[in-house]
């Protein structure tokens, strides 16, 4: 595989063990120091020999970048393959690896403080909200109706409470005093519309065929006849 990207796209090796080498360092990846290793030099070795692919993975990552020239440094890539790159970079970027890290670590950091400020401006608008009341519990009176079913709740909650005196006593309700809603069933039945009669067929006899033959051998004769004439007029200019 690295042969044919040699040979047809180098810079699309280039950019795949960059993306591979950024999953190592995220820690996504826990790829052994034999294949960390092979990863980094095949890397350094692909941008000294062909230049810089100048990608998002590459020029626009300073923390990989610096993260590769670690790593170089630390599994034993010659040296004047790691400042060769190093330089081919930095001329890319027109900055240091250094420098372009520091700028992503000051960027997320900022990102962080930013996050942080709206979770507790969030936590403090949520503290300040007013507090719904919670339901009281429900009383002793009360259970059974709604046990019973949502009818008898509803018809339970539309009796009024007993009336109580000066002295705090329960007084009984008036005798023509509405105490309740009473529910009756209705049954309708849909009345659908009467069927239209069905329209007789005319239909035919022999005395209403009579006029419309007579009428057709009628015209059958006034034709015949007037051919006849036609041919006999025609004949003695024939005979001459």
């Amino acid at each position: 595989m690295k042969e044919y990207f040699e040979a047809n796209s180098p810079f699309a090796f280039q950019d795949i063990t960059a993306r591979m080498i950024e999953t190592v360092r995220k820690d996504y990846w826990k790829a052994d120091e034999a294949i960390r290793s092979r990863l980094v030099r095949e890397y350094l070795d692909n941008v000294t020999r062909h230049g810089v692919n100048c990608t998002d993975v590459s020029c626009g990552n300073g923390r990989l970048l610096r993260y590769v020239i670690e790593e170089a440094e630390r599994t034993g890539v010659p040296a004047p393959t790691i400042e060769q790159a190093k330089a081919a970079f930095e001329q890319a970027m027109g900055r240091t690896i250094e420098a372009a890290a520091s700028e992503l670590e000051a960027f997320a950091q900022r990102n962080d403080a930013r996050a942080a400020v709206e979770r507790a401006e969030g936590l403090r608008i949520l503290d300040h909200l007013p507090q719904t009341a919670t339901p009281a519990a429900t009383s002793a009176n009360s259970q059974p109706a709604a046990a019973a079913g949502p009818a008898a709740a509803l018809q339970a909650s539309q009796v009024p409470a007993p009336a109580t005196g000066a002295t705090g006593q329960e007084t009984q309700p008036a005798p023509n005093r509405l105490t309740g809603q009473l529910m009756t069933e209705e049954q309708r039945t849909m009345s659908l519309p009467p069927t239209p009669a069905e329209q007789a067929m005319p239909v035919l006899t022999s005395g209403g065929l009579l006029w419309p033959a007579g009428l057709f051998f009628l015209l059958l004769l006034v034709w015949r006849w007037r051919d006849r004439r036609e041919a006999i007029a025609m004949r003695p200019a024939f005979s001459g």
